[in-house]
């Protein structure tokens, strides 16, 4: 039997091993223990109201032990402190996110691992997007790691499409459509996989799209298929290739829809926002 100080300071090394020892055995259970859906996972995009409900019958993502989401950082005068934690994955910050004072902040969030954009995948249409993050909706690690907004394998997490229009499980291009028909849009600025999915869309042969004249398309050119297949269906609209896009400014010429990889002289009086 120990007593005295080296009674406390054997107390407290047992403490510490008996708590990791139940979060280790507490994390095996999770990750065999049945969910309360037995259904099939759906195959294709799912709608926004069914991604927090249980699609899948047994956990199928890796729990993540704190040992490897967090870093121990020594603090105070003689580094005995160890409260404060570095988070070593990725993360999500907002824009409006203001850090408390040095002193009290517990968990660290670097600034090399935090992400403000996603490359999405859709599933029908086959094409990768660059979307702004809004939140991380569920960590599937616990709901400390949801509310620190860090994306591991499994992650949930919400993404501006309001640019794309892309929201429907069949891939269809509603939104943007719609806005073009009711505003009566002559000038629409998109990127080629838009073009793809409006050229893939049962839904742009209802809508009336006779106010479109010309589509401006920027980042990588447009194959000879994706333009001609373009020219066919929509043979009053005229497509607009840019020059040079950046960040900062557009700038677009007049090149015909079927002239792949041909150079113009830039269209005159651009309005630019």
């Amino acid at each position: 039997m120990l007593i005295g100080a080296k009674g406390k300071r054997f107390a407290k090394k047992r403490y510490a091993e008996k708590a990791q020892m139940k979060k280790t055995l507490k994390m095996h259970d999770e990750s065999n223990k049945r969910q309360k859906v037995d259904d099939d996972v759906q195959e294709g995009a799912l709608p926004p109201y069914l991604l927090d409900r249980d699609q899948t019958q047994r956990a199928k993502v890796r729990p993540v032990a704190e040992e490897e989401m967090f870093t121990v950082l020594r603090t105070g005068k003689r580094k005995t402190k160890q409260w404060k934690r570095m988070v070593t994955k990725a993360t999500f910050v907002g824009a409006g996110f203001t850090r408390k004072p040095p002193k009290y902040e517990r968990f660290i969030r670097p600034t090399g691992l935090r992400f403000t954009k996603a490359h999405v995948t859709h599933p029908e249409l086959k094409c990768t997007f660059n979307l702004d993050i809004i939140s991380v909706k569920k960590n599937p690690n616990g709901p400390m790691y949801t509310s620190l907004g860090v994306m591991t394998r499994g992650t949930i997490i919400e993404v501006n499409v309001s640019e794309l229009g892309l929201v429907t499980p069949a891939g269809k291009v509603v939104w943007a459509l719609r806005a073009i028909e009711r505003y009566r849009v002559t000038l629409l600025p998109t990127a080629p996989p838009v073009l793809v999915a409006m050229i893939k869309s049962e839904e742009a042969h209802h809508c009336d799209l006779s106010s479109l004249l010309f589509i401006g398309i920027g980042g990588a050119p447009l194959s000879r298929e994706v333009a001609e297949r373009f020219a066919v269906i929509f043979p009053n609209i005229e497509l607009i290739q840019d020059l040079d896009a950046v960040d900062s400014a557009v700038m677009f010429s007049k090149v015909a829809a079927i002239a792949v990889g041909g150079v113009a002289v830039a269209m005159g009086n651009p309005r630019l926002s």
